[in-house]
């Protein structure tokens, strides 16, 4: 189906009407799938991905290596001092997008529909969800976040960013 679309693309033909199913929301993930290999293929070929080491690294991995960069900035700075308490203030800021961020991924939903202020229970994650997102807060961030913290509903994303952005910043401080 990708390469019919993208010959379609190259000679100009543009499709008839959009088949019945393509609006339900069921096929959408699949939908998704396909157009982004349909992107990441156009990007290969107009050399979209020259030059920048990044591309290669999987998003989870990038969000790990930023955590990590934060981390370590905050606890090589001097403990009590003004820019400590920005440097985490930073790293919090950076938790919870990527945790917003991944909970709409997960979700399918527009990142902006996150509030970083109610709990991921309340945004619709159960416990399927959950515990994939669980796995992304070991992966991602190096933190064993345990299923009843993740989908306990008076604990909101900020609460959750901060416990793991303290966590790491006591455990490396070690």
């Amino acid at each position: 189906m990708a390469a019919k679309e993208q010959q379609d693309v190259e000679a100009g033909i543009r499709s008839a009407a959009p088949p019945r199913w393509w609006s339900d929301g069921r096929v959408s993930h699949v939908m998704r799938g396909f157009y982004d290999a349909l992107r990441h293929g156009r990007d290969k070929t107009a050399g979209g991905s020259a030059g920048n080491a990044e591309d290669g690294r999987s998003a989870t991995a990038q969000t790990r290596r930023k955590f990590d960069e934060a981390v370590g900035a905050t606890v090589a700075a001097a403990p009590g001092t003004t820019e400590r308490g920005e440097l985490r203030e930073k790293a919090l800021e950076f938790v919870m997008a990527s945790i917003s961020g991944t909970v709409a991924t997960m979700l399918l939903l527009d990142e902006s529909a996150i509030n970083a202020a109610r709990a991921v229970s309340e945004h619709g994650v159960d416990s399927l969800i959950a515990t994939e997102l669980r796995s992304w807060f070991h992966i991602a961030l190096g933190s064993k976040i345990s299923m009843v913290d993740l989908l306990d509903p008076r604990t909101s994303i900020n609460a959750l960013a901060a416990k793991v952005v303290d966590a790491a910043i006591e455990g490396e401080g070690k």
